[in-house]
Formats: structure tokens, sequence, C-alpha cells
């Protein structure tokens, strides 16, 4: 605009440097006003009325102590949409790495972590409501069954690595536990051992082995083969 104002300054080329700079460097300007207050108006597209008061640029230039003023004016909003668009793709860009990110962060942490702890979570309620019993039941089938699925909906990562992970060697830990349980209590200690695992949680103690127990009906058997290690 400094530049269009010097060049102005005569009346001869005052309109071709105007077509010149709107052709080239400021093809923006709407309107110019020349220092004896003539009024040049170029055509838009845009509806003055209609454009918002960041879209209309007004620029004043001053020379000569005050004597030589030029205005001209601007309209940006073809600027200021594409600023919009610039936007808009910047954080479309920016939404789609974070998904892609974050689908891919899921996987390994679902995989590895979240669907093991859920297990192990379900593996110790079957425990806890029964805890001889639980290998037989309904709840545990469908446990081993889904096992089978999880590896193979996470077969990128391989039998091996998920069998490798802290989370696998708790699960199997827990499962050595309950047969530990139910060899070293039998049928006659169950009762006491799910009174104990059904507790509420918040309540502090040690395992209660002197609660009273329930008259139990055994049959023993003996069987004696004569000279049976002579065959």
């Amino acid at each position: 605009m400094t530049a269009l104002h010097l060049q102005t300054r005569n009346p001869d080329f005052a309109m071709m440097a105007i077509n010149v700079a709107r052709n080239t460097a400021i093809p923006e300007l709407y309107q110019y006003i020349f220092s004896n207050g003539t009024v040049l108006t170029f055509p838009s597209i845009y509806d003055e009325d209609l454009l918002r008061e960041k879209d209309l640029v007004n620029i004043t230039v001053i020379s000569g102590g005050g004597s030589y003023i030029t205005t001209g004016s601007f309209i940006l909003a073809e600027f200021h949409q594409y600023q919009a668009i610039s936007a808009v793709v910047a954080n479309v860009f920016v939404i789609l790495v974070w998904i892609l990110g974050v689908l891919g962060l899921a996987g390994p942490v679902m995989a590895l972590i979240v669907v093991p702890l859920e297990r192990m979570t379900w593996l110790l309620s079957m425990l806890r409501n029964d805890p001889l019993g639980y290998q037989t039941s309904e709840n545990y089938k469908r446990f081993v069954k889904e096992e089978y699925d999880e590896e193979s909906r996470y077969r990128g990562w391989g039998k091996d690595v998920l069998k490798g992970m802290e989370t696998s060697f708790l699960q199997d830990t827990i499962l050595r536990i309950g047969s530990l349980m139910r060899v070293g209590f039998g049928n006659a200690g169950v009762e006491i051992i799910r009174q104990n695992l059904l507790k509420d949680s918040t309540t502090i103690g040690n395992l209660a082995l002197d609660q009273s127990g329930s008259i139990v009906n055994c049959i023993f058997l003996f069987c004696d083969i004569r000279q049976f290690t002579d065959a």
C-alpha cells in the first residue's frame, strides 16, 4: 500500500499503477480513495453489507506532513475462508492421527493387560463361589472356550507372547491354588473355604478354621489283593 501511495501521486500513472497492483500484489483491493477525495471502487463478488468486520480492512497512508493522504479498502473474505479450511483440514488430520494412535495402542493394552486382568477376576469369582467344583461349572467351560477365542483374536501377538506374560503366570498360579485347595481340604472343608472367601472384602481377618462344620456321611472301602506283587 505504501508503494501504491507513492505511485498514485502522479495522476498520469495513477490508474495504471492501481491496475497493475490489483492484478499482481494486492488483488484484494476493493476501493481506493485518492488524496483529492476521488473514490475508485472495483467490482467484487462479495456483498459489502454481508461482510464481517474483520473481512473489510482499511489502510490509510499519510505523507508530505499530512498533505497527501490515500486510503485503500481490502476485502479479505477469501483469505479468511482459506484460513478456515486449512484449520479444519489440520484438525481433521490431527484427529485421524490421534484415532490411529489410540487404536494402535488399544490393541496391545487390551490383549496384554485388560483382558487377562478381567479373566483373572472372573476366575477368582468362580473360585470364591465354588472352590472345589468350579471346573465342572458352565462358567468355567465358557471361560476356557473364550481363552481360545482370545488367542485367535490377538493372533498377531502369537500364543508364546501371550503365554509368556506375567498375567498368564498369575492366572496359572490361581488355577494351581484352586487345585491345591481341593486336594488339601476336600469336600469336608469346602464350606469353610467358601465361607471365608465370601466374607466382606472390608473384613480383615485370618482363615477361620475353628468355625462349626457340618456332619457328613462317609463310606470307607478297603481292598486287599493277596500276592498282588507276585503277579
